[in-house]
């Protein structure tokens, strides 16, 4: 370890933030004799498995008794409630940081997640994936591991991996609107606003044409959303190619309130029906917390397909 240290020592000089507070506010006592690995995380993958939660049982014992492990959630798509029930389940991830207005992203250059960051002292030594981390560490990463990192860009869960034990059974405590309706499930009862501002189910709105709900997010482009802007651009070529089905785009009410929505639509040149999701029923209901992100609605409001592609 000591070796692959020295070899990235090379990395521009870049200074590490000084002082860190959690997300309740409480400063984070920082050991400044270890190695500082800020891991940049998201709690809905952490959720889904996809995460990094299980990363520190398999690394260097060396070096996780050298290094201090600070956890960093973006402010996106969450509350502080969220975060507290977050930390019931899974108190090693801990502490557990709120990247406000994504400074801490914009600092160390990060669009993705996981992803980690080294310190030692103030000097940055250490910036890259999961993967990379590994190899810094002298580690195997075998094809397998590859797979099941590329597979963590996909959100479709019908298609993930076996989990452990340990995590089916996390899942089984975790409140109902964590859960995701997968494929074949009855989403006809619930309620989106039509055109003309009344309320239909799903059952109504798809009795005659299937239905794609493309959820969005008017902070589209930032760092959390690599890609947000072609996929959009990709959206629009499909509404205009597709007249078979119907598209509508639910806006993410998360930290911005339903004027953003016509900003958002011109900025984009977007011609499919804009919902805002007030209170984030929508975006509840079916348990999306990325975006952009589509899902096929067929006739009768069953439900035919999930993911990240917009197809």
């Amino acid at each position: 370890m000591k070796a692959g240290l020295m070899s990235l020592l090379l990395l521009a000089p870049v200074a590490v933030q000084a002082e860190f507070t959690d997300f309740r506010g409480e400063p984070v006592v920082i050991e400044n004799e270890k190695i500082r690995h800020l891991v940049f995380t998201d709690i809905w993958a952490v959720y889904d498995g996809r995460g990094d939660e299980q990363l520190l049982e398999r690394l260097p014992a060396s070096f996780r008794q050298q290094s201090q492990q600070i956890w960093i959630q973006p402010q996106l798509n969450v509350t502080t409630a969220q975060l507290e029930e977050f930390a019931g389940y899974y108190p090693q991830l801990q502490p557990l940081v709120l990247d406000k207005e994504f400074r801490l992203m914009r600092s160390e250059g990060v669009w993705e997640s996981p992803y980690h960051v080294l310190y030692q002292g103030e000097q940055r030594v250490f910036s890259g994936s999961t993967d990379e981390l590994r190899r810094y560490l002298g580690l195997t990463v075998t094809g397998k591991m590859e797979a099941v990192a590329a597979d963590k860009a996909s959100d479709n869960e019908a298609d993930s991996a076996v989990v452990s034990a340990d995590y089916r059974q996390r899942k089984k405590q975790q409140p109902a609107e964590q859960k995701k309706p997968q494929a074949g499930a009855d989403m006809g009862e619930i309620m989106l606003l039509n055109a003309g501002g009344k309320e239909q189910s799903l059952k109504t709105l798809t009795a005659e044409k299937p239905l794609s709900l493309v959820f969005l997010d008017t902070l589209c482009p930032m760092p959390h959303f690599p890609g947000c802007e072609d996929k959009i651009a990709q959206l629009n070529q499909l509404v205009a190619s597709t007249p078979e089905r119907q598209w509508v785009g639910v806006v993410n009410s998360y930290y911005v309130n339903a004027e953003a929505v016509e900003p958002f639509r011109q900025r984009f040149n977007l011609t499919l029906p804009l919902i805002f999701d007030h209170e984030h029923k929508v975006f509840d209901a079916f348990g999306v917390h990325a975006t952009p992100y589509q899902i096929d609605i067929g006739i009768g409001g069953v439900l035919k397909s999930r993911g990240d592609q917009i197809q």
